[in-house]
């Protein structure tokens, strides 16, 4: 469905009822993100999401709301990827949730909405720091 944000969702598994609390939970996420060149081409940007330890073995991690990675200082590309597009489903799902989404570049993070490319996320899993 399309949000009011513009970030289109589709819930896979809305996870287990435990909601995100705006400005305090700390989310970690793993995705398999792609480019979206034109109406029949997408290319892989990055999947951290099923590669095990390595480079792309980290999860991302932003605090709900402000919507910026949270974690120590790293050079760490699915970190580029935090925004409010990345952020817009837990308002709509629980711990545990997956979901696919395109996320337009004006509802990405910095590095994207200055080179105007929209990401389709394949696949997003969102677990919360106990």
């Amino acid at each position: 469905m399309k949000l009011d944000n513009d970030v289109y969702l589709n819930v896979i598994d809305s996870g287990n009822g435990n909601r995100a609390v705006l400005g305090t939970t700390k989310v970690f996420c793993r995705f398999e993100a792609k480019g979206i060149l034109d109406s029949d081409t997408a290319y892989n940007m990055v999947n951290n999401l099923t590669y095990g330890p390595g480079y792309y073995g980290f999860p991302t991690e932003f605090v709900f709301g402000y919507n910026v990675y949270s974690g120590e200082s790293r050079s760490y590309d699915p970190d580029l990827f935090v925004g409010e597009g990345l952020a817009t489903a837990l308002y709509h799902v629980g711990e545990g949730a997956t979901v696919r989404m395109i996320v337009p570049f004006k509802r990405m993070g910095n590095y994207f909405q200055s080179s105007y490319v929209p990401v389709y996320f394949s696949k997003v899993k969102y677990t919360f720091e106990k």
